[in-house]
């Protein structure tokens, strides 16, 4: 048996319906992005992102639509 004083907070059940909505609003996607030929590695780079395919001039380029 384990003896313990619990406290609650006043708002406590606020705060479980805030985190609740807050964790439902993450969204986590991989992206993927390489060169678009391995004899130039230092030009065209293709981004795969879910549900979509694009080619890019620079790997640049390509850092900034990923976080579009």
């Amino acid at each position: 048996m384990i003896y313990a004083d619990i406290l609650v907070p006043e708002h406590a059940e606020v705060e479980n319906a805030v985190v609740a909505l807050v964790g439902k609003g993450i969204k986590k996607s991989e992206v993927l992005i390489r060169p678009a030929s391995l004899m130039s590695h230092d030009k065209d780079f293709l981004v795969f992102a879910p549900g979509s395919r694009l080619k890019l001039e620079t790997y640049s380029k390509a850092r900034r639509h990923n976080r579009d």
